[in-house]
């Protein structure tokens, strides 16, 4: 077997690379009439948000979402840091979803989906296109998409 020698501290996938990744994928949203994509994450199936983003959650799920001009992922405090460290593209923000029940955040807030979509869309899209498997989204994540759409078709 050849020794390869690669230096995994100097060799990253180039910036570009995932530029050209998301906007694939936001051509893909509008040829489908969306302008949200949700894409998620376990520690385990890394896939899509790693993917996009460069990220690789090890110690909660995290969600993304793809909108026109951004990409936003969302999980809980105790990952934003590894997100910053690690994180080649997208902004974060803290998702009720992750916020874990009776945890001191230190006044750290958290927002709703519908919230983080107001934030950056001005409005609630009626349908929010599913970018990972079903194998890979959690009922909850789904939920709260459906619900944020008003009960939009995903």
């Amino acid at each position: 077997m050849t020794d390869l020698n690669i230096d995994y501290r100097t060799e990253r996938i180039a910036d570009a690379e995932y530029r050209d990744r998301l906007q694939r994928v936001q051509r893909r949203l509008r040829q489908e009439g969306l302008s949200v994509g949700l894409a998620y994450a376990t520690e385990h199936m890394p896939g899509d948000v790693q993917y996009l983003t460069g990220y690789d959650p090890h110690l909660e799920n995290v969600a993304l979402l793809v909108l026109p001009d951004r990409l936003v992922v969302l999980g809980g405090a105790e990952g934003e840091k590894m997100f910053e460290d690690m994180g080649r593209a997208g902004l974060w923000r803290n998702l009720s979803l992750f916020e874990i029940p009776f945890q001191d955040y230190g006044g750290l807030q958290f927002h709703t989906l519908p919230e983080i979509l107001q934030e950056f869309l001005g409005d609630v899209p009626a349908e929010i296109g599913l970018l990972s498997a079903p194998n890979v989204l959690s009922q909850e994540i789904v939920a709260m998409a459906l619900k944020a759409g008003n009960g939009g078709a995903l």
